[in-house]
């Protein structure tokens, strides 16, 4: 693919490595600073806010891009995050509204297994990604990743969804997760990742098994502040590229209708508030 055809996207094609020592190609698109911690009380996730366009001229971004959204059905809620290749220059093709088209298209569609809903959300943007291509609205197949937390039919699950160019064309790949309280899932930084897990960061310590979704909360966005430090980049000079507005978000199990009614008979209260909830909101959503 010509250097022209690469300085189209937005967020995408940089040194970002991950935690999880994924292949080259993952590695390069994984620019944005993300943490997804889980624990037996829900989902964590935050991420930076900065996107850089880079264009033939030079490069452009934003401090306050916002990049956590939430996926809401009757069998499922999740919280999502973009990052690599996300948009197109001028905006002829854009993942984030790709995703929201897709997801209006099968939201009447039952699905008994997590794996079916994945394999029917990410052909249905495998198909809208091969028609921009046709209509010319893209010149180059992107190379992007969709991360999904959350629960479907009630079981929590983590999701990658991974688009990536194979010679002329484009390669699918999904990945589904069942992590154990305490883990965490991580992009940004490789490095500063490591010192996380190893508690080389008083202000970032790793999680526990039996960790609170508030301690959890508490140290995705703190790895994010961190990647976006003076101290990491003294430890890596390509976290210079993340920064700007932090938000964050957790994603808690659904309380089934009888659990509800009895918390409100013994409490004389609505039962909490479930699902995905704001923790830090973006600046523009």
């Amino acid at each position: 693919m010509s250097d022209k055809g690469q300085a189209q996207w937005f967020g995408g094609l940089g040194p970002r490595h991950s935690f999880l020592f994924p292949p080259l190609w993952l590695k390069k698109i994984r620019m944005t600073a993300i943490a997804v911690p889980y624990t037996s009380f829900g989902f964590a996730i935050a991420a930076d806010g900065r996107q850089r366009r880079e264009t033939l001229v030079g490069a452009e971004g934003s401090e306050e891009a916002q990049k956590i959204f939430e996926i809401k059905r009757k069998d499922a809620t999740f919280a999502y995050t973009l990052s690599g290749d996300v948009a197109s220059q001028g905006r002829l093709f854009d993942l984030a509204i790709e995703i929201r088209n897709q997801l209006a298209h099968i939201e009447r569609s039952r699905f008994f297994t997590l794996r079916g809903f994945v394999k029917a959300l990410s052909g249905r943007l495998e198909s809208a990604i091969h028609l921009a291509m046709t209509e010319g609205r893209i010149q180059g197949y992107p190379e992007c990743e969709i991360t999904l937390a959350g629960y479907f039919h009630g079981r929590h699950c983590l999701v990658n969804i991974q688009f990536h160019r194979y010679g002329d064309g484009l390669r699918r790949r999904n990945i589904i997760r069942r992590p154990p309280p305490g883990s965490c899932f991580y992009t940004g930084s490789e490095r500063i990742a490591n010192l996380v897990s190893l508690g080389e960061f008083a202000e970032c310590q790793p999680l526990g098994e039996n960790a609170s979704l508030q301690a959890a909360t508490e140290h995705a966005i703190g790895y994010i502040q961190l990647c976006s430090s003076a101290l990491a980049r003294a430890h890596d000079p390509d976290c210079d590229s993340i920064g700007g507005h932090i938000h964050a978000a957790t994603v808690t199990p659904p309380i089934r209708s009888l659990t509800a009614r009895i918390w409100r008979w013994i409490t004389r209260r609505p039962a909490p508030q479930t699902g995905f909830q704001w923790i830090r909101p973006p600046l523009f959503s």
